[in-house]
């Protein structure tokens, strides 16, 4: 493949998934769009982990992205910086060191797979197990978010918080023990979204130790997400600082 490919002020519609196993490097985007693409997604690499394709030191500027997925794969030193997106759910990826930001639209980072249809559920448990053994052991950081002025939600699932760099202000981290009253039911308006995700603490079909919330800067709800991570803050749930 070419060394270092760039590309600028593109337009990618219905891009082809990743060949199993491969290893893309240096690629660079800048002011392109995506339509409809399906990063990763082949059938027959989900049952192994070792068949998912490599992205390394990717740079995404100044891009949008339009009906698109991406995952399971491996996301390796790269920077994503502005990106204009409704709402991208990421599948199954394992982060070493990616940097998101600029103006970030809606994201899903989730642990889990979505395997294709018929499929079965052995598959999406066997990757999830995978992912918690990866995280448990990894000491780098995985992604680095507080730089991001993000213009929606962001959920990030089955990333400890330890290997999350984020701004302390605007972003804070909820440990099962100390939510374990649930105060947080009683202390927050029934709208607030830090409720369902405090919620999946508890839920064993999640195993998480601790969730991370964001209030996004460039929201409408910005404020009143913030808010709530005060409140909590206050009472000892989210994190002091």
């Amino acid at each position: 493949m070419e060394e270092n490919p760039r590309f600028v002020n593109r337009l990618f519609s219905a891009v082809k998934p990743l060949a199993s196993s491969s290893l893309h490097q240096g690629l660079a985007f800048e002011n392109c769009t995506f339509e409809g693409c399906a990063f990763a997604r082949r059938l027959g690499t989900f049952e192994d982990p070792m068949r998912w394709a490599t992205i390394r030191r990717l740079s995404v500027k100044s891009c949008k992205a339009r009906g698109c997925s991406l995952g399971p794969i491996f996301l390796e030193d790269s920077i994503v910086d502005g990106l204009d997106v409704e709402h991208l759910h990421v599948w199954g990826a394992v982060y070493q060191r990616l940097t998101l930001r600029g103006r970030i639209g809606g994201l899903v980072l989730d642990d889990r797979v979505a395997v294709p249809h018929g499929e079965t559920k052995e598959i999406s448990d066997r990757c999830w197990a995978f992912h918690r053994a990866h995280y448990a052991r990894q000491t780098d950081w995985a992604i680095d978010i507080s730089q991001a002025e993000f213009t929606k939600e962001i959920d990030v699932r089955g990333i400890p918080a330890r290997l999350i760099r984020r701004d302390r202000e605007t972003q804070a981290v909820v440990k099962r023990i100390n939510a374990a009253a649930r105060r947080d039911r009683q202390l927050l308006p029934e709208d607030s979204p830090w409720i369902a995700i405090i919620d999946r603490l508890f839920d064993p079909s999640w195993d998480q130790e601790d969730a991370l919330l964001v209030a996004p800067r460039r929201y409408r709800h910005f404020k009143k997400w913030l808010e709530g991570i005060r409140i909590l803050r206050d009472a000892g749930i989210a994190d002091p600082d």
